[in-house]
Formats: structure tokens, C-alpha cells, sequence
């Protein structure tokens, strides 16, 4: 017959795909932060070296030729108009004694007298003025402490220290320096500078950190859903079709002594032969010896080799035994033919 089984919620199968789901998020996501993080902050820290490399050879020039011609006001016009303040938080053009000639914040100037010198703890002079104390006309660009920028990733010691391990190796200072010198008559009178802040790449992997954890969010409750679908899917009712088992009970219940007595009786007249139906009863009550076994092998074995001629074993397979211990006996010819008699 069919009958419906129903079957619990499985919560292991939920809790077990759940988890799996999980982790190859949050893994390929870390990987994506990785990655997109890396590509981000090198072309926004290019972009900077290139521009501002470009703009302090431009400017670096124009300074040494409109310094030497003493038209100071036209290099201030020109040092203000190619600023761009979007970028540069601050540039200026300092002799090597300090002295600021042009400074994009005039209030800055007018704080520090006219030199960068008093203040050494927020200008670093050994920095700025290298490529003229090096006599080179190469153009210098570094990464530069900012007095008074914050780094947003300080309060994290770990994520700073995975953020410069696998994303940004610049992370701990908090802008770039690009200096070049000024030449006048061949010899180098001072330097173009620009301060530039790295608040673009922090808010580039902040911004790309939010995106992730936002993604990192949808992946989890499609993970959720999937495993709740598939473990629905296990819990539903399904139908199986159950055979009753026959049950054999003991041949001494069911085959009673008096019951044994007819039918080898009967066995005797119907093939007239007393020595053949003696050999079946002692081959019977060998066989009622085995009362609560269960039979698990195809088939026992006895010994009766002291009642038969011709041969030591005889396999009685279940079906003998089944059949033995039935009811009522519908062919005793199979029995007998499986016997060497």
C-alpha cells in the first residue's frame, strides 16, 4: 500500500547550506575589495603624480625665467591661474632659505612671516627644498605627512595594517609632496612645491567598502533564501509504498505435533515408502532445532551424512524453512526435491 511520511524541517540542512552560501560571499566579495580597492587608489595616486609632476615643471620654469627677469607679478598671476585647488591643497615657491615667494593661501603666508622655516613641524624644509639642495632637476614625488589631516583608517591599527598589506602601501601618511627646482643662472635658488592631500583615496576605498557591504548584504539573504528553499524542499511529503513483512513464528506454535503426524502419515500412503517418510521426519526435527534464528544468508547448512548414502551436506535454502513453517503445506514436492532423496 501508499502512505505519506512526512518529514521534520530540517534545520541542519538550512544551517548547513546557509553557512556554505556564507562564506563563498563573503570570500569572493573580499576578493572583489581586494582587487577593486588595488586598481582604484593606483590610478587615483597616478593621476595625482602625473598632474602634478606635469604642473611643477611647468611652473618651475616659468618661475626661473620670470624670477630672473624680475617680473615677480606676472609669476604670481600665472602660479594662481594653474592651480587647481581641487587637487592641490597647497603650492608654493620658497627660496632655499625658506623665504615663500608665492603661496596659494596668502593667509598661510602671512601666519608663518614670509617663511616656511617657522613652522619645521608642519613643513618639512629637509623634503622640500631636496631637489635644490641636490642640485637635480629631477622632479620629486613622495608621500608627505599633512599636520592636521586625520587618517581614517587610524583607529583600526588591524584594517590599516590589511589595507596597506593588500590595497594601499601609502596608507599611513595622509598626503603626497611634489617638489622641483628652481634654476636661475644654473643654479638651483629654490623650489616649486605642492602639498597634496590623500583624502580622494580614502574616500575611494571608503566608498568602495560601503558598496561591498551593501552586495556583502544581498548575498547573505539570497543565501538565506536558497538554503530555506532547499530544506523546504527535503521536508516535503513524499509517498512510499509499504509491503506488510511477513512475520514467521516459531514452528512449534504453528506446526503442532499431532499436525506432523498426518502428514507424514499421508506422505507414507501417497509414495508407499515407510523408509522415505522416516527420513523426512528425521530430517524435520533437525530442522525444528532452528527456532529463533534469523535468517540472514541465502541458505544453512546440515549434516546429515550418518542418514544419507552418497552424500555429507544438504543446503536447505529459507524457502524451505519458510515454507516448513507455513500454515499449511501447499507442495511438499519442492521440499523433496531439494532433498537427495
Amino acid at each position: 500500500m501508499e502512505k505519506e511520511k512526512y518529514r521534520p524541517f530540517s534545520f541542519m540542512i538550512l544551517i548547513v547550506i546557509f553557512f556554505i552560501g556564507a562564506v563563498a560571499v563573503s570570500a569572493c566579495l573580499a576578493v572583489y575589495f581586494v582587487h577593486s580597492g588595488k586598481i582604484i587608489t593606483a590610478d587615483i595616486e597616478r593621476y595625482t603624480q602625473n598632474y602634478s609632476i606635469t604642473l611643477a615643471e611647468t611652473l618651475s620654469e616659468t618661475a626661473s625665467d620670470l624670477y630672473d627677469a624680475e617680473k615677480t607679478p606676472l609669476l604670481q598671476d600665472f602660479f594662481y591661474n594653474r592651480i587647481n585647488k581641487d587637487i592641490i591643497d597647497e603650492a608654493f615657491f620658497v627660496l632655499n632659505n625658506g623665504k615663500i615667494i608665492l603661496h596659494s593661501e596668502t593667509s598661510h603666508s602671512e601666519s608663518l612671516g614670509g617663511n616656511i622655516g617657522n613652522n619645521e613641524f608642519a613643513y618639512n624644509l629637509e623634503l622640500i627644498l631636496r631637489p635644490a639642495l641636490q642640485n637635480t632637476k629631477e622632479v620629486l614625488f613622495t608621500s608627505y605627512n599633512i599636520i592636521g589631516r586625520e587618517n581614517p583608517f587610524d583607529f583600526a591599527p588591524r584594517i590599516k595594517k590589511f589595507m596597506k598589506q593588500y590595497i594601499y602601501s601609502g596608507i599611513d601618511s595622509t598626503g603626497w609632496l611634489t617638489s622641483k627646482a628652481v634654476f636661475n643662472k644654473n643654479k638651483p635658488i629654490g623650489t616649486i612645491s605642492f602639498i597634496i592631500s590623500k583624502q580622494k583615496v580614502f574616500d575611494a576605498i571608503i566608498e568602495r567598502f560601503e558598496e561591498i557591504k551593501k552586495y556583502w548584504k544581498y548575498g547573505i539573504a539570497g543565501s538565506t533564501a536558497f538554503s530555506f528553499l532547499i530544506a523546504l524542499i527535503f521536508s516535503l511529503p513524499i509517498k512510499r509504498r509499504y509491503i506488510k513483512p511477513a512475520t514467521a513464528r516459531k514452528p512449534r506454535e504453528r506446526f503442532a505435533k499431532e499436525n506432523r503426524d498426518d502428514y507424514f502419515a499421508i506422505d507414507e500412503i501417497e509414495n508407499f515408502s515407510p523408509q522415505k517418510t522416516a527420513n523426512r521426519r528425521a530430517l524435520y526435527e533437525e530442522t525444528e532445532e532452528i527456532t529463533e534464528r534469523e535468517f540472514d544468508e541465502e541458505f544453512i547448512t546440515i549434516d546429515i551424512s550418518y542418514k544419507t548414502k552418497g552424500s555429507e551436506i544438504v543446503k536447505l535454502e529459507k524457502y524451505d524453512l519458510w515454507e516448513l513453517e507455513s500454515d499449511e503445506i501447499q507442495d511438499a514436492i519442492p521440499i523433496r526435491k531439494k532433498t537427495l532423496w
